[in-house]
């Protein structure tokens, strides 16, 4: 009915737990690297709509955006799962 237990990382803020997960086998798992790709592309057309803002009023967050996207494609870049948890995280939070 169920295939062989998932090991998964969860990212707290001052630890790592491991944590064991049954995946039914009919469903897909998902790739940190793929859902991380997804949300720099989200985040990437969030920066053009605080681009479009007028008089400039979007600049600051557009900055801020910038910078997380760096640090997650050094993150991928790099292939650092730790990094790629933390900005996986940051980019989630970013509206």
């Amino acid at each position: 009915m169920y295939s062989k237990p998932l090991k998964t990382f969860l990212l707290t803020k001052n630890n790592f737990c491991l944590k064991t997960i049954i995946q039914p086998p009919n469903r897909s798992s998902t790739d940190l690297h793929d859902d991380l790709l997804r949300e720099i592309n989200r985040v990437k057309e969030l920066l053009d709509l605080y681009h479009s803002l007028p008089n400039n009023v979007g600049i600051i967050s557009a900055q801020r955006l910038k910078i997380h996207l760096a640090h997650a494609e050094k993150a991928l870049r790099d292939n650092d799962i730790i990094q790629m948890l933390q900005m996986y995280g940051i980019l989630k939070e970013c509206q």
